[in-house]
C-alpha cells in the first residue's frame, strides 16, 4: 500500500521486528535508553517495567536509510530532556562503525552467523536462507568497498535459558492486570493469545529478585558471544570476503612480540527473526528469536533479503537432521507448520534476517545494516523481487 514512508513502533518481545518481517520492511528495536519512552501507557501498573523488561520505541520503514534518519533526528534532539532513562549522548557522539567516506576501511566488518536458538530449529527455507547469506558474505559477487569477515556461532546453550527467563519475567504479576483491563471492556483475547496467556499467581519478591539475577547473568554471559575467546565461536569457521592476509579486526592489536594483545570481537550478529516463514494469522510459533534480544537489551533490526519462492517450498529437512524426535513442544509445532500444511500458504512472503549489535550501539547497527543491504542486494535480483515491494501491507499477522 505504501501508505506511510515511516512509522514508529514499540517492542518488548518483537513488536517492531515481527511486523517488519511480515510486510517486507526494515524495522529497528533500539536498546533501552536510546529513544524516549516515558509517559507511554504499557498496559501495566506504573513501575512494572522496572521489574520486568523495558519496552523500547523504534522506526519501521522501507529502507535502512529511513530508519537511520529517524534515529539520528531523535538522537540529536536532546531526548534525555524528555525521558530520564535516555543517555545524554547525541547520535554523532555514538561510536561509528565505518570510517569517513573519504577513507577506505582498513579492517573488516566482522559478522557472526547464528542458525538456530537451540530451542526451536528453523524450517528448511530459513536454514537455507542463512546458508545463502553466509555464502554471499564470504563470496560477494562484486568486490565490496567494505571487506567482511564471517564467523559461525553456536548459541544453543543460551537460547533455551533466555526463553525460560523471558517467560518468567513477562509473568511477574501473573498477567492479572491485563485480564482485569480486558474484563472491564469485555474484549476477548485473540486466538493466538488464548492458548498462551493465562491468569496465574503473582510472583513473590524472592522470585522476582531471582529472575532479575538470571537476566543479569545472561546479559553478562552474552558478552562472551561477541568475543573470540568467549566459547561461542565455532572453530575454523572464520573466512573473509577480502583476499588480504593482513586483517586483524577492529579490536585486535599486536604487541611487541607480534602476537595478538587483545581478542577479536564481532561487530554484528545475523540470525533468523523466526524459525519459520511468514505463517497464516494466529499460526506464529515461538517469539524467542526476537524476544531474547529484549531480554538481553541489545539493539536489533530486520533486513528484508528476498521473496519466498515456489522453489523454497520444495525444500525438505536434510537427511542428517533435524533429530527424529522434536526438541520440545515448540519445536514440534514448528515442524507441523512445514509437514502438515499446504506450503502455498506461505506465498507471497518475504524472507528477512535479523541484525544485532552490542548494547546501545544503534549507530553501528544501522551502519552495518546499510553495508549488508548493499552486499545481499543480488539475492533479491536473483529471485525476481523488489525489497519491501512484494507484500501487501498488513496481509499477514
Amino acid at each position: 500500500m505504501r501508505g506511510s514512508p515511516l512509522g514508529i513502533g514499540t517492542d518488548v518481545g518483537g513488536s517492531i521486528r515481527i511486523p517488519a518481517m511480515c510486510n517486507g520492511l526494515v524495522g529497528v528495536k533500539p536498546s533501552h535508553g536510546r529513544v524516549p519512552y516515558a509517559g507511554q501507557e504499557a498496559g501495566s501498573l506504573a513501575g512494572s517495567s522496572k521489574l520486568g523488561i523495558e519496552a523500547t520505541a523504534g522506526p519501521i520503514a522501507r529502507t535502512v536509510r529511513d530508519c537511520e534518519l529517524l534515529l539520528r533526528v531523535v538522537g540529536d534532539a536532546s531526548p534525555w530532556l524528555f525521558d530520564p532513562d535516555v543517555l545524554p549522548h547525541s547520535w554523532t557522539q555514538q561510536l561509528p562503525l565505518l570510517p569517513p567516506p573519504s577513507s577506505r576501511p582498513t579492517q573488516p566488518l566482522r559478522v557472526g552467523i547464528v542458525r538456530s536458538d537451540g530451542h526451536t530449529l528453523p524450517l528448511p527455507p530459513i536454514a537455507n536462507l542463512m546458508e545463502e547469506l553466509s555464502h554471499q558474505l564470504r563470496h560477494p559477487p562484486l568486490p565490496s568497498w567494505q571487506p567482511i569477515e564471517v564467523i559461525d556461532l553456536d548459541l544453543s546453550p543460551l537460547g533455551p535459558k533466555c526463553l525460560k527467563t523471558f517467560n518468567g519475567v513477562m509473568s511477574i504479576d501473573g498477567a492479572n492486570y491485563w485480564f482485569d483491563l480486558l474484563a472491564e471492556t469485555g474484549e476477548p483475547l485473540s486466538p493466538w493469545l488464548q492458548s498462551r496467556l493465562k491468569r496465574r499467581p503473582a510472583k513473590s519478591l524472592d522470585q522476582v529478585r531471582d529472575l532479575k539475577a538470571q537476566v543479569s547473568a545472561l546479559q553478562t554471559e552474552f558478552l562472551n558471544v561477541f568475543r573470540k575467546d568467549g566459547g561461542y565461536w565455532l572453530p575454523s569457521s572464520s573466512s573473509s570476503s577480502s583476499s588480504s592476509p593482513a586483517y586483524n579486526g577492529p579490536h585486535t592489536q599486536k604487541n611487541n612480540k607480534g602476537t595478538e594483545a587483545t581478542t577479536k570481537s564481532l561487530d554484528l550478529i545475523l540470525c533468523p527473526p523466526a524459525p519459520h516463514p511468514i505463517p497464516p494469522i494466529d499460526r506464529w510459533n515461538t517469539t524467542n528469536y526476537t524476544s531474547l534480544f529484549n531480554l538481553l537489551d541489545l539493539p536489533a533490526g530486520i533486513l528484508p533479503i528476498r521473496p519466498l519462492s515456489p522453489q523454497d517450498l520444495q525444500a525438505e529437512f536434510p537427511p542428517q537432521g533435524p533429530p527424529k524426535k522434536p526438541l520440545n513442544g515448540w519445536d514440534a509445532i514448528n515442524r507441523d507448520l512445514w509437514t502438515k500444511v499446504d506450503r502455498k500458504v506461505f506465498l507471497p512472503g518475504m524472507l528477512s534476517v535479523q541484525v544485532v549489535a552490542p548494547k546501545l550501539m544503534e549507530r553501528r547497527l544501522v551502519q552495518g545494516m546499510r553495508v549488508l543491504e548493499g552486499v545481499v542486494g543480488s539475492l533479491r535480483g536473483r529471485n525476481g523481487g523488489e525489497m519491501g515491494g512484494r507484500m501487501e501491507s498488513g496481509s499477514k499477522l
